[in-house]
């Protein structure tokens, strides 16, 4: 018989990929220790990740952290990010806060008052660990993302890390449950072209359970969910109707990240209560030392 080529490759060359993934510093992790101690390995090349929530419930930020910790955590990590919900100029600048562990009102006014000091500084992070990252703010097709996928292993000699869309309803075509449908399927396409792990945006609709609660697996529903390896949900709890004012208050900043799918092993899916800082955008375990760096009590619950 030939040796196939079109379709196939032999069976071992599998293994070869799989013992490359548990044993790749790059794969991508999300940063949030409660999250990855359910996939260690992180996401292996060709996976998609979907990351939902309703509007306004920190999916953005929960993005913008996860890129910034692998970046962090390994030299040669990149990543490609297509932003159409958002402009460059404001990706750089909340990358560059948590990066850095900047106040973004604080940085903002230096440097409208004119601070070289300031100035220096963001061009220096801009220049050295956010230049592992290329950002495209505009409404592309998914070819157009692939020959972006090549342009940016052309500018860094090496294939990129991970892909990260904000978000799918935003890509050209219909936003409807069938287009977002049909956008889901070719995103997961494009990651098994494009050979990354892709982390994909996705904005459930009201009637994807209730505020305040986890709407689980089925918040996804059409558009991604079964194409994904893991979803992960967020939420804030105080956006629930049954609580008080006090506690809505306690829960301000509260961040609730249920991973409601895993085909990754070992398998687990967990809700983890987060905090998010929120003048740095920084998001933490409730147990973490970030927490406590960051003068806990100010800003988390009592």
């Amino acid at each position: 018989p030939t040796t196939p080529t079109e379709y196939f490759t032999p069976t071992s060359s599998a293994v070869d990929a799989y013992v490359h993934y548990l044993n790749s510093d790059t794969a991508f992790q999300t940063g949030f220790k409660p999250i990855d101690l359910c996939f260690p390995s992180g996401l292996d090349r060709g996976d998609m990740f979907l990351l939902t929530g309703r509007s306004h419930q920190g999916k953005s930020t929960v993005a913008y952290n996860m890129m910034v910790h692998n970046l962090k955590r390994s030299a040669d990590f990149t990543c490609v990010f297509y932003s159409p919900d958002e402009p460059r100029e404001l990706v750089v600048q909340k990358l560059a806060c948590i990066a850095m562990g900047r106040n973004a009102a604080d940085m903002e006014e230096a440097l409208r008052e004119g601070s070289t000091a300031a100035e220096r500084e963001l061009r220096n992070v801009a220049g050295g660990l956010l230049d592992r990252v290329l950002i495209n703010d505009q409404s592309l097709t998914f070819a157009s993302m692939l020959r972006g996928i090549h342009e940016a292993e052309q500018y860094w000699g090496r294939p990129p890390s991970a892909c990260v869309l904000d978000f799918l309803e935003l890509m050209v075509g219909d936003a409807d449950a069938n287009g977002v449908a049909g956008k889901a399927q070719s995103a997961k396409r494009f990651a098994k072209d494009a050979d990354v792990p892709l982390i994909v945006l996705h904005q459930t609709g009201r009637g994807a359970g209730d505020r305040g609660g986890p709407a689980g697996i089925h918040g996804g529903r059409f558009g991604g969910e079964a194409e994904s390896v893991a979803v992960l949900e967020c939420y804030r709890p105080k956006d629930a109707a049954n609580i008080s004012d006090r506690e809505k208050a306690t829960l301000e900043n509260v961040i609730q990240l249920n991973l409601c799918k895993n085909k990754r092993p070992p398998y687990r899916c967990r809700d983890a209560e987060m905090i998010m800082e929120p003048d740095r955008g920084l998001i933490c375990d409730t147990t973490g030392a970030d927490c406590e760096a960051g003068e806990w009590g100010r800003w988390s619950r009592p």
